[in-house]
C-alpha cells in the first residue's frame, strides 16, 4: 500500500501534510497546486525573461552609442535623435526692449 504525502516549505521549515491512500484523490490534488502555481511561475519566467531583455538592450545602447555619437546622434532614453547643433551667437537672440 502507498501512502502519500504533501510536503512544502514554510518560512523555512517543511510541513507535511498526510493524503491519504487513493491515487485519484492526490490525483485531484496535484492538478490544483500545478493550477495554483501556474501563475506564480509564469511571473517567475517573466520576470527573467525581461532582465534578460533589459541587459541585451544594455549591451547593445553601449555598443552602438560610440557609433551614433560619431554619425551625430545620440540615445534619449531608448529613442535615437540628433544631437543639436550649437547656436550662432547673435542671430536668434531676441532682443529685451527695456
Amino acid at each position: 500500500m502507498t501512502i502519500y504525502k504533501l510536503r512544502f516549505r514554510v518560512e523555512g521549515r517543511q510541513r507535511v501534510v498526510y493524503l491519504g491512500t487513493d491515487p485519484a484523490r492526490v490525483q485531484r490534488i496535484k492538478c490544483e497546486l500545478e493550477e495554483l502555481q501556474h501563475r506564480v511561475r509564469t511571473a517567475r519566467e517573466l520576470r527573467k525573461l525581461s532582465r534578460q531583455a533589459k541587459d541585451a538592450m544594455r549591451a547593445s545602447r553601449r555598443q552602438l552609442a560610440p557609433l551614433l555619437e560619431q554619425a551625430g546622434f545620440h540615445f534619449h532614453g531608448i529613442e535615437i535623435r540628433e544631437t543639436r547643433r550649437p547656436r550662432t551667437s547673435g542671430a536668434s537672440e531676441a532682443t529685451d526692449p527695456i
